[in-house]
């Protein structure tokens, strides 16, 4: 047995001289391999003595073997990575043969280790696949941060979405290194702008490599950085691309200002360069402009333009990117500060034009003369107060002079002002605490002080009165400082008034803002004050309030100051002895405990063991003040190398503590931590035995043993080894399982797998709280083979609605973070469980229409879901969650394949229309709920055409659709035209989708709306369905103009070219609203009555084109629209224009908008002219200038 002896230090040095006497009396490791060990100590003998005779075997023996130390110790054998030793750790074995045997948390470690020091290519590239295919793609980072550039860019171009997420700066220049190629490869792939911006700060190294290099890769990748942007680049770097890449910053303001040390940008650019600048960083809008604080943010570069023309500069770059909005007028030019670009004489005007004309915007208009200089503020102020009968606001007004307040003249001047005036005396005494407060007055010349003391006169400041007043109190604390520091005699009425006044806080936090030497004038002066009004008294007798007074201000005293205990005077002391009140508690006196910490202990190791055992009394108590204290680290060490004697004493101490009578759980779980880390196994399983719970009722159990019960479940995880299992099962019942929750996590990721696996499968038997996190355990823990057994183990034989529900969702959140090449079999088993829900299962159906499935798998699995809830009873219930089952589908429709959306349809087309032949009036509205949802499915599968072919099987659908209800058009039920009502319903939904779909698919979708007028012109006549043929022409309509607009305008840049190109294609789309009337008038359908009724129902149609068209205003759609019309010369397009035509327009077809009206004015037929009138004149009674009575 190996014994050793000593500090900390010793022992280590002992176990090396133990390892290297074994190495030299052994010359082949097998002869003391098999000799049984009794502690760590010989167990990291072994080790190292493996690692000296470089036994790799027994190496792997190690970390197969699952305790967390021993693998640890282990993995620090470095020679192990070595390639001469890659037949045995390379990824194949080390996926095969050393990951089913170990922890989670352990496998981390092994690669980590694995990563760091591996250098070999072909080596690591198995090792990334191997952390790919365990899903741990963080892991494979660190080996592709060692790998040759050609690994890192392949492993980039396959996996740049983990690239994007980690962009910490160390992993981002060790990824990167040197090579423009990989961080231009990088940028491409990044998708967000704000991580480009982050990768080329983190990578800004690079400039010093090639600067131009560098500035492509920025021009080539960003188009605007943010103000918001704080990851800048350094004055250095900024300096040198300021000389010598000057005109990139000129040409790339967006660019370049907010990515580069700003203040360093103005130290080298000319007023020309600035005002260059200023002038390309506007924001997009006005409302940015304001947001964003732009003349404050940028002001370092504004300064650079000369004082006198930088307001009027602001002004004019302002009114040429925000045309028609307030600049000084606005209330934002003054809540973001833009006057102090103003001069003084700008200012003055500023203010004056805002108190005249935008008084309401201000709270107090006099307030605005703060921003003047002195001279100017106190001119304008005191000349408003001269007018003022209000003293409270003369008062008021005089305030907002102090911030213009810069020096003594400028506050002799004020005390000068107020030394005359007839203000009342608490009007004056606000204003000079006021001032006071912002300047301090203990610093005034002798002018500005004689002045001051003479209104603290008048004020009666130096006359004592009964009562409290914080002015007058503070003033006389001034006047002491002042005639400390200037080293003044004091008169008699302050050292009455220092005496017998409470005033010390005040004075010493006032004196805090004084320089050092005078800080120290005024310690001396109080301290020598204290301690003669202390000797003044017999120090022997009781102590009296006075004194207790003075004693407690020289010990504040000396305490702000910093002094400590052997700096209080003898006499001081006396007192305190002698004091049965609270003087002694002061913090001066009072010594509190210090808690002892981890690290201090561990020093304490290094020179006296013992001493550390002397602190346990201290150790305890921390633990009583501090329940979180750290001290896993102690223990460990105290565990591997003191083994025999300091942890053992350790144990015995906690053992003893954990007998007290009344401990707090804290205090309880902090002596189980111990034992179960320091204890040995004989004795943890006898604790735990001890211990067992019995009773499932609380009520029944010692409080004080429930607390040690609990504390068990909370820390028997930290044991090493870990507690035999059917100990920890005992513990893993009734009211304990809440205690045990963590236990269960922390199992997941320290226990070797096969044991993990044997603890949850155990856990599974166990009660449905538990079983809750075993499951999660299982999913984060097992492989996809051992996952479906145990899932669908547990599916088939529970029951219990909860626990299904967390076994799904979790099968369901894992299949939707997992990698796509892992999803596979995952998937499989979700369809096998979604196929076998039944009705008790209601909310793993929410779980189903949560989304989160990627959507290759979507599909499949909404087809599944759909077969499993049509399969069920036909109840509310099961009617409401197939529409729900619906409604998800049309939430991802173009994720949906068509041959499972197909029939669907079909099923719900017969079964509708076999319904409504029936049974009408019986339908619940659970069933309406469902067809309504279906009737938006259908919508969406009719309206998504992609081809030729696909039309032909949509328009086959539309016309079987439509000629069923025409069937049912005349057919009542519930006073309503049953038919009638799912046609337009149909027809609605048709409308909505059709404008969801890409513009290509425009084309087709008219054509099935053509099927539907043709069906509905041959079943009835044309008064039933009039509006209804009316809406279906503009709307397809509509789409023929959009198509046109997006063929024609999209490419066009140029804003004069895109007004005339968008006229045209609304031209267009005018004259195919003449052509609809046109063919109504040839079939003499056309009914003129109607007109008006038929534009209002038109209109929200026209508005499409707004939606789905940015950049254009309805008005000018009206316009053109208007203008194509009355090409047709015809009353019947007079109307229909003069219906559509606005009221007032000012837009950029304002042409247009007059040739319409000049041509209807001159229209003969009287129901024209009346609707002319009735709009233009009778509507409003305003004048137009086109038409004259």
């Amino acid at each position: 047995m190996v014994v050793l002896r000593g500090n900390l230090g010793q022992r280590q040095k002992q176990l090396n001289t133990i390892v290297n006497e074994a190495a030299s009396r052994y010359d082949r490791f097998e002869d003391i391999k098999d000799m049984r060990e009794t502690s760590d100590i010989e167990k990291f003998m072994k080790i190292d003595l493996a690692s000296k005779h470089k036994n790799i075997d027994y190496i792997m023996e190690v970390i197969k073997a699952g305790d967390t130390l021993h693998i640890t110790r282990a993995l620090k054998c470095l020679w192990i990575y070595d390639v001469m030793y890659s037949e045995t750790l390379n990824a194949q074995f080390v996926q095969e043969k050393i990951f089913p045997f170990m922890s989670l948390k352990m496998r981390r470690k092994m690669l980590t280790f694995m990563s760091m020091h591996i250098k070999d290519s072909d080596r690591i590239v198995n090792f990334i696949k191997c952390c790919m295919d365990i899903q741990s793609p963080k892991l494979a980072l660190k080996f592709v941060v060692n790998a040759a550039n050609a690994i890192k860019l392949e492993f980039l171009r396959e996996n740049s979405d983990i690239i994007e997420e980690t962009q910490s700066k160390t992993f981002v220049q060790h990824f990167i290194g040197n090579s423009f190629t990989l961080a231009e490869t990088l940028l491409t792939l990044i998708g967000s702008e704000a991580n480009k911006i982050k990768v080329l700060y983190n990578i800004r190294h690079m400039y010093s490599l090639k600067d131009v290099g560098y500035l492509d890769m920025v021009e080539r990748h960003v188009k605007f950085i943010p103000f918001t942007n704080l990851l800048r680049l350094g004055s250095t770097i900024t300096k040198h691309l300021i000389k010598n890449h000057k005109l990139r910053i000129i040409e790339n303001p967006r660019i370049y200002i907010n990515l580069l040390h700003m203040k360093t940008v103005a130290r080298y650019i000319t007023p020309d360069d600035a005002k260059m600048i200023v002038s390309e960083l506007h924001p997009a809008t006005v409302e940015k402009y304001w947001n964003e604080c732009f003349c404050l943010f940028y002001s370092s570069i504004i300064n650079k333009i000369p004082y006198a023309e930088r307001y009027q500069l602001l002004k004019s770059m302002f009114n040429l990117q925000y045309k028609c909005q307030l600049f000084e007028n606005n209330p934002e030019f003054y809540n973001k500060q833009c006057y102090k670009f103003m001069t003084e004489e700008e200012k003055l005007e500023w203010i004056r034009d805002q108190i005249k004309s935008h008084p309401e915007m201000y709270d107090k208009p006099y307030s605005l003369y703060s921003i003047l200089a002195f001279e100017g503020a106190f001119k304008e102020i005191t000349n408003l107060v001269k007018r003022c009968d209000s003293s409270e606001i003369r008062c008021d007004m005089m305030i907002y002079v102090l911030p213009t307040v810069k020096n003594q003249l400028h506050i002799k001047r004020l005390l000068d002002y107020y030394q005359h005036s007839k203000e009342p005396e608490h009007a004056q005494e606000d204003f000079i605490n006021r001032l006071l407060q912002e300047h301090r007055g203990y610093y005034f010349n002798k002018d500005c002080w004689t002045i001051l003391n003479e209104i603290f006169k008048k004020l009666k400041v130096y006359e004592f009165c009964p009562g409290f007043d914080a002015f007058l109190q503070n003033f006389r604390v001034v006047a002491i400082l002042y005639y400390i520091i200037n080293e003044n005699n004091l008169s008699e009425e302050l050292k009455t008034f220092m005496s017998g006044n409470e005033y010390i806080n005040e004075l010493l936090q006032l004196s805090s803002k004084a320089h050092s030497e005078d800080q120290q004038k005024v310690y001396q002066y109080l301290f020598n004050f204290y301690l003669g009004k202390i000797s003044e008294f017999d120090t022997e007798e009781r102590v009296s309030e006075l004194l207790q007074k003075y004693v407690t201000e020289m010990l504040d005293l000396l305490s702000f100051y910093g002094k400590t205990k052997d700096d209080i005077p003898e006499v001081v002391m006396q007192v305190v002895q002698n004091d049965r009140s609270n003087l002694k508690t002061h913090k001066l006196i009072h010594v509190p405990f210090i808690e002892v910490t981890q690290k201090g202990i561990m020093k304490l190791l290094k020179v006296d063991p013992k001493l550390a055992v002397d602190k346990l009394p201290s150790i305890i108590k921390t633990h009583e003040l501090s329940p979180t204290v750290r001290v896993s680290q102690l223990f460990k060490k105290l565990k591997v190398y003191f083994f025999n004697d300091i942890s053992q004493q350790y144990v015995e101490y906690y053992k003893n503590w954990l007998l007290k009578k009344s401990l707090s759980k804290s205090c309880t779980e902090a002596a189980t931590y111990a034992i179960f880390l320091l204890s040995d196994d004989a004795f943890k399983v006898h604790f735990m035995t001890t211990n067992v719970p019995i009773d499932d009722e609380k009520s029944k159990i010692d409080p004080k043993k429930l607390r040690i019960q609990h504390a068990i479940c909370a820390t028997v995880l930290h044991s090493r080894p870990p507690v035999p299992l059917k100990h920890l099962l005992m513990y893993i019942k009734g009211q304990y399982i809440r205690s045990c929750l963590h236990l269960i996590t922390s199992y997941l990721v320290n226990l070797p797998l096969p044991r993990c696996i044997e603890f949850i499968d155990e856990i599974l038997k166990a009660r449905s709280l538990a079983q809750e996190r075993g499951i999660r355990v299982a999913f984060a823990c097992f492989s996809a083979e051992n996952l479906r057994k145990i899932v669908l183990y547990i599916w088939k034989k529970n029951n219990i609605a909860s626990l299904r529900l967390i076994l799904y969702s979790a099968l369901y959140n894992k299949i939707a973070n997992e990698r796509e090449c892992a999803q596979g079999k995952l998937f499989d088993i979700l369809i096998e469980l979604t196929s076998d829900l039944d009705e008790n299962d209601n909310d793993i159906f929410k779980v189903i229409v949560s989304g989160g499935l990627p959507e290759h798998l979507a599909s499949e699995f909404l087809n599944a879901a759909w077969i499993a809830v049509n399969s069920l009873p036909v109840d509310r219930v099961n009617l409401y969650r197939r529409a729900d089952v619906i409604e998800h589908m049309c939430r991802i429709f173009y994720s949906m394949r068509q041959d499972h959306v197909r029939p669907i349809i079909e099923d719900f087309i017969e079964d509708l229309f076999d319904t409504l032949q029936t049974k009408i009036s019986e339908i619940d509205d659970a069933i309406f709920y469902l067809y309504n949802k279906k009737w938006e499915l259908a919508g969406k599968y009719v309206t998504n055409v992609r081809n030729e072919n696909d039309l032909n099987i949509k328009n086959e659908c539309v016309r079987l659709i439509t000629g069923e209800c025409l069937a049912l058009f005349n057919t009542i039920d519930g006073n309503k035209y049953i038919g009638r009502d799912l046609f337009m319903r149909f027809i609605r939904f048709m409308q909505s989708e059709s404008y969801t779909q890409p513009f290509v698919c425009y084309t087709y979708i008219n054509v099935l709306f053509e099927t539907i007028i043709e069906a509905l012109n041959e079943a009835m006549p044309m008064e039933q369905i009039y509006f209804m043929v009316w809406e279906i022409h503009v709307d397809m309509a509509v789409r023929k103009a959009i198509i046109n607009i997006e063929i024609h305008c999209s490419s066009l840049v140029n804003l004069s070219e895109k007004i005339t190109t968008l006229r045209d294609a609304l031209i267009y789309f005018g004259r195919n609203i003449g052509n609809v009337i046109n063919h109504f008038l040839e079939r003499n359908t056309f009914y003129r009555n109607l007109t008006t009724i038929v534009v209002n129902d038109a209109f929200p149609h026209i508005k499409r084109i707004v939606d789905l068209v940015p950049g254009i205003k309805i008005e000018d759609v009206l316009v053109a629209t208007s203008l194509a019309l009355i090409d047709f010369k015809t009353p019947e397009h007079y109307m229909f224009a003069l219906l559509l035509i606005p009221e007032n327009y000012l837009g950029c077809y304002i042409v247009d908008y007059n040739t319409v009206l000049n041509e209807i004015r001159l229209c003969t037929n009287m129901d024209v002219i009346a609707l002319m009138f009735q709009k233009f004149v009778n509507s409003d009674f305003k004048p137009r200038h086109f038409l004259k009575l």
